[in-house]
């Protein structure tokens, strides 16, 4: 079960996939920090997170 203390990793290649993107609300209601693994430092997951590292493949 998720804390508020606990830090959550999503990673998406684009930063725009529904499934990821749907948690992103109760995660930050909740208190969590994000850290985004994602190519888009523009995307909807980049946006949101608290940390992000971005990848090129």
């Amino acid at each position: 079960m998720l804390k508020p203390i606990d830090i959550v990793m999503l990673i998406s290649y684009s930063g725009e996939t529904d499934d990821v993107n749907k948690l992103i609300p109760s995660l930050k209601n909740f208190g969590n920090k994000i850290i985004a693994v994602t190519s888009n430092k523009n995307s909807t997951l980049a946006r949101h997170a608290d940390y992000v590292s971005r990848y090129n493949c």
